[in-house]
């Protein structure tokens, strides 16, 4: 069993919340780059 390979449901829920921040930061940045 390796450790590199250690998903939690708390590890899933971080990385989830932060893609989910990236995305709406991208999404915020495309808009405000829009003529």
């Amino acid at each position: 069993h390796t450790p590199e390979i250690h998903f939690t449901a708390d590890t899933s829920l971080e990385e989830g919340a932060r893609i989910l921040s990236l995305i709406d930061q991208i999404q915020k940045e495309g808009r405000e780059n829009q003529p």
